[in-house]
């Protein structure tokens, strides 16, 4: 009973040790991308099934594939650490000018502030001797000359600016006025068609006088400032484009 027990495990032992020959047969074969045939036949005299053989199939593919992908990246490496030395060195590069061109607009904009104020400064000192000419504190033959040329064109910008107000007011003042005129019209001839006698009488400035005939004196002024305002708007019209 003792040497059967011996001979089992002694069979079980050798066909453990061709399943992993086998094993190490077909990883041969499958990495050298032999014949199905002759794997099969190595699968079958080792004892293995055809899930194991599949298995291996799978491992000995997926393991080609990383070697594969690790070969290719490491033809790529020199190109890569060459790109990425040259991406760094421009990285380098161009945060170097960031900064240098940060310093120059902060430079920049500093002397800009202290130009703007510099002028506000000369603009209002320069002003507050011309304003002494304008406000009669020294006499015009004593005024330097520059003095006089501002205080000029201070007059000229507020006699443009005069003008263009008077221009917008008679702008919109004249169509009032039409509209008036054509209302007294109306009513001065509603009058002469209901009153042709001029029995309707209303009290003026000198007693009893009839409707129509203060229609017709006001009718005469509304068109006699009609004209004059459209008079003096075209001859503002043409100093302002002169």
């Amino acid at each position: 009973m003792s040497t059967t027990k011996e001979q089992t495990t002694t069979i079980g032992e050798r066909m453990a040790a061709r399943q992993t020959e086998a094993e190490a047969k077909i990883k041969g074969l499958l990495w050298s991308d032999a014949d199905p045939d002759e794997v099969a036949a190595v699968a079958l005299a080792g004892g293995l099934t055809p899930e194991s053989v599949d298995k291996l199939a799978v491992q000995i593919e997926a393991a080609q594939a990383t070697l594969q992908a690790a070969t290719e990246a490491n033809d790529r490496l020199p190109e890569l650490s060459k790109a990425h030395t040259a991406a760094r060195s421009a990285a380098t590069e161009a945060a170097e000018k960031l900064e240098s061109a940060s310093m120059a607009d902060d430079r920049a904009r500093r002397g800009l502030g202290d130009a703007v104020e510099a002028l506000r400064l000369a603009t209002a000192a320069r002003d507050a001797g011309a304003r002494l000419l304008a406000d009669g504190i020294i006499p015009a033959d004593m005024a330097p000359a520059f003095t006089v040329e501002i205080v000029k064109k201070w007059e000229a910008d507020e006699k443009d600016a005069g003008r263009v107000e008077r221009i917008r007011t008679l702008e919109q003042r004249i169509p009032w006025r039409e509209s008036r005129i054509e209302g007294l019209a109306k009513e001065l001839a509603e009058q002469k068609a209901d009153d042709p006698k001029k029995e309707n009488q209303t009290i003026g400035t000198a007693g009893f006088v009839d409707i129509q005939t203060v229609l017709e004196s006001r009718l005469r002024t509304e068109r006699e400032q009609l004209k004059e305002a459209k008079a003096e708007l075209r001859q503002l019209e043409k100093q302002a484009a002169a």
